[in-house]
């Protein structure tokens, strides 16, 4: 195991610069979005284009990864995020930003479930949670360098497309890490090619007739709240509070990511092994809601900030725990399993950000109302289905 320990430190600074690039562009998009003459609408679909990408590719992937190896698989979801944001920054109108999004979530939609597959390799059961959590805290991590690093390019005088560049530049050398340094898993058993690849389409089909039926949707719905947020924030900032700089767009998302580091290193797996994986997802979808009703009523920065702590502590207990229990209750390859889990977190960026963005011409606060929603309907759902549940972890959990 200590072979898979240092490959999986390889993974998670992988993971890191992934989302370092990403959070570069991510203050700035909805700017650049308005530059190119976007609406709201319009920029709902630069998300949700990427995210549709990823939920029909991601099994192929996870898939593919469980045929040929996690490494080769990685890599070239490494490469397409580099190319995908030097296609950004060379677009000149909206539609095609939104073509090189697509192009770019099809290739990248490899990234995230190898990753967890490879996680899952090399990580004892009993171990798992806990190492999901860290690639949680690698991914915050990134997500926090990147805003203060974008507006700090922006403080320098570079314009929105030099900035995006600068994310390509970041993520074409994480895709020269990956390349010198990150072996393939030691001890994974291949399966010779006895599983076909599967779009997003089947996987959800496949899954919403299995036993884990719930698992792969609460994943959905973790996803469908913080897209609707992630999606909207620069709109609503600009419109609700006046806000013009992406500044402070760059600061809400620095907040943002540090609660997730706080909350990922230092509580997932704690609560996992005082309570079990079940009980702290109904917790995590209750501050959800919380979350969102302090949107629907902000009138400062102080309530978004409030609002983004909670929805983001219900997004960091809501995916490790539940990538957790499939790893572990799953019987198929990890890699297709983690591929359906990413299908279904890439359709809840999918519906979201598009719904988010049509909501919000009618009411700004509309898109945080129908997150609300799907977190109730959840929590009442998870009442039902797991019942009140011990106070002690599960043997499985322990």
């Amino acid at each position: 195991m200590r072979g898979g320990r240092r490959a999986q430190h390889i993974l998670l600074f992988t993971l890191f610069q992934v989302m370092l690039g990403f959070g570069i562009m991510v203050p700035i998009l909805p700017f650049f979005a308005r530059d190119l003459g976007a609406s709201s609408v319009h920029m709902g679909l630069l998300v949700t284009v990427w995210a549709g990408a990823q939920f029909l590719f991601a099994p192929l992937w996870g898939t593919l990864s469980d045929r040929i190896g996690r490494r080769p698989v990685l890599l070239l979801g490494l490469l397409g995020n580099a190319l995908h944001f030097g296609m950004i920054a060379l677009a000149q109108n909206i539609w095609l930003a939104l073509g090189a999004r697509f192009l770019g979530g099809v290739l990248s939609a490899a990234t995230i479930p190898t990753a967890q597959a490879y996680i899952a390799d090399t990580t004892p059961a009993e171990e798992r949670t806990g190492r999901m959590a860290l690639v949680g805290v690698a991914i915050n991590l990134g997500f926090i360098g990147g805003p203060t690093a974008g507006g700090m390019l922006a403080a320098a005088g570079l314009n929105y497309r030099e900035a995006i560049l600068v994310a390509a530049a970041v993520a074409g050398f994480n895709w020269i890490v990956a390349l010198l340094a990150l072996p393939e898993p030691p001890h994974r058993s291949r399966r010779e090619g006895r599983e076909k690849g599967f779009s997003g389409v089947q996987a959800v089909r496949m899954a919403l007739g299995g036993p884990h039926a719930l698992l792969f949707l609460l994943a959905f719905a973790g996803t469908f709240g913080g897209s609707t947020m992630f999606s909207m924030l620069g709109y609503f900032l600009m419109d609700r509070l006046g806000v013009d700089s992406e500044a402070v767009t760059s600061l809400a998302f620095t907040v943002q990511g540090l609660a997730g580091i706080l909350f990922q290193g230092l509580l997932v797996n704690w609560a996992s092994r005082r309570f079990g994986d079940e009980r702290p997802v109904r917790w995590a979808l209750i501050a959800g809601m919380a979350g969102m009703a302090a949107f629907i009523v902000a009138r400062s920065l102080g309530a978004v900030f409030l609002g983004m702590i909670l929805i983001t502590l219900a997004i960091s207990l809501i995916r490790p725990l539940i990538t957790a229990l499939l790893s572990r209750r799953t019987r198929m390859e990890q890699g297709i399993t983690m591929g359906i889990q990413s299908a279904f977190d890439a359709l809840g960026r999918t519906v979201a950000p598009a719904w988010a963005g049509l909501v919000y011409l009618w009411q700004d606060w509309a898109p945080f109302a129908s997150a609300l929603a799907v977190y109730l309907l959840f929590y009442l759902w998870t009442r039902r289905a797991w019942g009140e549940p011990s106070p002690h972890p599960s043997a499985e959990t322990a």
